[in-house]
């Protein structure tokens, strides 16, 4: 990585002097606040007081190259758990043994015309299987076993939107760390997602964005595109006529910030005296979702100081009107003119900084440089205040998902009645909007006059807070956004580029590109290791793979070498009696575990008959008690956090992103209801109170709400198979509403998918392109709802494996370009490249099953 000069930062505060601190310098924060590291309630035997002493300096990350492997412990070795109560063990051990079954792999060649010619799927033999089925599981199998790495893992690249690549880009540039070679290529990237009209979407086939189109320019611009090129000139253009930057999310408007082409003054304030609320408090970091918290904590150090650069290059054409031109600031200053909304506007420029002719003088190019924002006019009495930024192209409009408002200021109902409590914050008629916007404004001029000794202590809170959650790989919270503001946090603290905190965070971005077959450089918003390798376990051993099968023993003692077993996360904080246990998405991320990963993995260890099967027992009875202590009041479960769906943080002028908390979702519920079910424990009364939500959060249509993925379809898949596991029959009312709804959604080419959209109207739910994951969701719900077999019972099916069948590639997968993970409702959106394999796998095992009569 080519390093350029260190970038110098300049606190915005007038009442604090910011001074770099020396290059081994760390200041802990004071003994008494050792509770807050990991939050309240938290002692010094779960996490280190000194956060160094679990930094990836000497952290050391799990090998991807090797096979299972001992847990690093965050101090000292974990204890041994406890004998597992005897219920518990009894259904761990009631579970039948796996069979050890011979699986036929056959390669045949793909049909020679790539025209979409539905096959007919010949009648079963007494086994359940027929030439076409047989042929394309087989290869489908073939090619999901070659994409396994020696350790065991399975992991397909994850695409998000573009803002995920200019962030990129704008961090190492304003880092100083910048590498043009490498800039080019993702610029490369970036350049090949823009659509016609010359934004940027947030999923394919979807309308522009502005965040990903003003980062994506922006980005663009710093790698050296010319703003009059053609698709500079498209995208300037269609971001004016949307609003421009003042349109634009407040994550965007802060990165802008960093570069001095955005007013630190207008934007709402999150101050780092968050940190000192007690866990309780409705406001406190730990109401909001695990993913906003991390993220929330740097920002708020970023808040209190403010870095400013000088922009290398103004950026006018990406706001809707020029200021107007004033001959002197001082005289426009008097004449109560607002000269400050254009980046040229941001900054003092002294006469020894003009030219001759009375313009700028260049400035220097290091971005980041010292600079001193010029403070906004101050409002006349009577002069109306700047109007409210419109609404985002492409978030709901007239409908959506959690925290996006209808037009009529309701929220669409998460779930049914699954999230009852969550609203979005732009309820202007309630008092509560009108209160926080108070606040903020207090909390500007708290900022200019702040507590000195409350503030100090506030932001060395935050700064262990930030440290101590560190991954053994350098990444914070497992995903690129936390990271990427978590190092601009400790920058703006002082630490040096050279500090081992911050050369690791960014070693684990570097791990996080992707190049593409183009050449092209593409940055995964996250990695999905655990996620992935679980999902193709289960898919392989439903297709009949032989379940001691090396592949799938590899599988498994990787799996169970990713337990977290030693780190009590932020999950603990409302529950600290409840062990830790538990599986993360991504190759290190023991601070947040997750409930849907948890209950896969668990699911496709009861799945490998392993050779030391008292290894794979004992981490599913781990796992078992933390996901029952993840359990919601209500009876559902969410994915990161208990009871984590409070509605105040929708009402602060900051939350204009999205899904804030984490309330119980109809697909992590149901993952977790299909694990019970299948280990025996369906008339547990947890196991009851989990089948009660799923049962109450059905929609009217009869349909479930996807919360991780698009979207009643996915949803739908996942919770009937789990409603059949725990005993409820294919007749059941619940099952045939659903089983009817998908028969309704079909499409005429015989798949099923659904669109991005239908989070925005609800009235598209199970409408879209044809995908080859949704189609395998779909069949996955039919199989289990008993519509499989001859005539008009099975006859939809029968259609969707004729559209798998029709649509496969010649190595044996499918083409998917079309999302279908859901990170956040309305504002972000992945594309699993994986799904389009592991997904129809499972569906076509289950679909052969079901043929030969053992659908179950």
């Amino acid at each position: 990585m080519t390093t350029t000069d260190e970038t110098t930062l300049a606190a915005g505060s007038p009442t604090t002097t910011f001074a770099p601190a020396p290059t081994t310098a760390f200041a802990p924060a004071p003994r008494g606040a050792a509770d807050d590291d990991l939050g309240p309630g938290l002692t010094a035997t779960d996490v280190s007081t000194d956060p160094r002493a679990i930094s990836a300096a000497t952290a050391v990350p799990r090998a991807r190259t090797a096979p299972a492997r001992a847990r690093r412990p965050a101090n000292g070795a974990a204890s041994a758990p406890p004998a597992p109560p005897a219920e518990i063990e009894a259904a761990l051990a009631a579970v039948p043994a796996p069979v050890v079954a011979t699986s036929k792999v056959v390669t045949v060649a793909a049909p020679a015309s790539a025209a979409l010619v539905v096959p007919t799927i010949a009648p079963p033999d007494a086994e359940g299987h027929g030439d076409v089925l047989d042929d394309m599981l087989d290869r489908a199998v073939t090619h999901l076993r070659s994409l396994q790495d020696d350790a065991g893992w399975w992991k397909g690249d994850l695409e998000s939107n573009t803002s995920i690549d200019a962030e990129d880009l704008m961090l190492r540039k304003w880092l100083g760390v910048w590498n043009q070679e490498q800039a080019e290529l993702t610029a490369r990237f970036i350049r090949s997602r823009q659509i016609a009209d010359g934004s940027w979407p947030i999923y394919h086939g979807g309308p522009g964005d502005l965040a990903p189109t003003v980062e994506s320019y922006v980005a663009l611009r710093l790698v050296g595109d010319s703003p009059d090129a053609p698709h500079m000139r498209a995208a300037a253009a269609w971001t004016r006529a949307h609003g421009g930057v003042p349109a634009s999310r407040i994550f965007t408007r802060i990165w802008l910030a960093l570069f001095g082409w955005w007013r630190w003054e207008d934007l709402p304030v999150l101050p780092p005296e968050l940190m000192l609320l007690p866990a309780k408090v409705p406001l406190s970091i730990y109401k909001f979702a695990s993913w906003g918290r991390q993220t929330i904590v740097a920002i708020t150090v970023l808040m209190a100081h403010r870095p400013t650069g000088i922009p290398p290059f103004p950026i006018d054409e990406l706001f809707p009107a020029p200021a107007p031109a004033a001959k002197s600031r001082r005289r426009a200053r008097a004449a109560g003119a607002w000269v400050d909304t254009t980046i040229d506007g941001l900054f003092h420029v002294g006469d020894a900084d003009l030219d001759g002719d009375g313009s700028p003088a260049a400035q220097p190019s290091a971005v980041g440089a010292p600079s001193v924002p010029v403070d906004a006019p101050k409002r006349r009495r009577g002069q109306d205040a700047a109007p409210e930024p419109p609404d985002v192209a492409g978030r709901a409009k007239d409908g959506g998902g959690p925290g996006i408002p209808l037009p009529d200021g309701r929220l669409r109902r998460v779930g049914a009645r699954a999230a009852r409590g969550i609203k979005s914050a732009a309820f202007e008629h309630l008092p509560w909007t009108w209160m926080f916007h108070r606040i903020d404004k207090a909390l500007h001029v708290y900022h200019r006059h702040p507590v000195r000794p409350l503030r100090a202590l506030a932001l060395g809170i935050a700064e262990r807070w930030i440290v101590i959650r560190q991954e053994a790989d350098g990444c914070f919270g497992g995903i690129q956004p936390p990271t990427a503001y978590s190092i601009i946090a400790l920058r703006v603290l002082g630490y040096p580029m050279d500090h081992p905190v911050l050369t690791a965070a960014l070693r684990s971005l570097d791990d996080y590109s992707v190049i593409r077959s183009d050449g092209s450089r593409m940055q995964e918003s996250c990695q999905s290791p655990v996620w992935d390798t679980c999902l193709a376990t289960i898919a392989l051993a439903d297709a009949g793979l032989a379940t001691n099968d090396p592949a799938l023993v590899r599988a498994a003692d990787w799996l169970v070498g990713q337990e977290v077993t030693a780190r009590r996360g932020d999950w603990s904080v409302p529950i600290p009696d409840v062990p830790v246990g538990g599986w993360a998405f991504e190759f290190e991320n023991d601070t947040y575990p997750d409930v849907d990963d948890s209950a896969e993995v668990m699911l496709a260890l009861m799945r490998v008959a392993h050779p030391r099967p008292e290894k794979v027992m004992a981490a599913t009875y781990r796992g078992l008690q933390w996901v029952f202590g993840m359990q919601c009041a209500d009876g559902g479960w969410g994915a990161f956090d208990v009871d984590n769906a409070g509605h105040l943080v929708y009402k602060i002028p900051f939350a204009d992103f999205g899904m804030l908390t984490d309330p119980p979702s109809a697909d992590v519920t149901a993952h977790v209801v299909e694990l019970l079910g299948e280990l025996g424990l369906g008339d547990d009364p947890r196991t009851k109170r989990g089948v009660e939500w799923l049962l109450h959060s059905q929609e009217p249509d009869g349909s479930w709400y996807g919360r991780w993925g698009v979207n009643h379809i996915y949803g739908t898949g996942g919770v009937v198979p789990a409603l059949r596991a725990v005993g409820l029959p294919a007749s059941h009312p619940a099952i045939q509403r659903a089983a009817d709804w998908l028969v309704s959604r079909q499409n005429p080419d015989g798949g099923w998918g659904e669109d991005c959209y239908s989070y925005n109207d609800m009235s598209t739910a199970g409408m879209g392109v044809s995908t080859a994951s949704q189609t395998a969701w779909a069949l996955l719900a039919l199989i289990a709802a008993d519509r499989v077999g001859d005539g008009a019972k099975g006859e939809a099916a029968a259609r969707g494996v004729a559209w798998l069948a029709a649509t496969q590639t010649d190595e044996g997968s499918w083409d998917e370009d079309h999302y279908t993970g859901t990170g956040f409702a309305g504002y972000f959106y992945i594309n699993y490249n994986l799904y389009r394999l592991v997904w129809p796998v499972m569906a076509l095992g289950r679909y052969r099953r079901a043929l030969a009569g053992d659908a179950h």
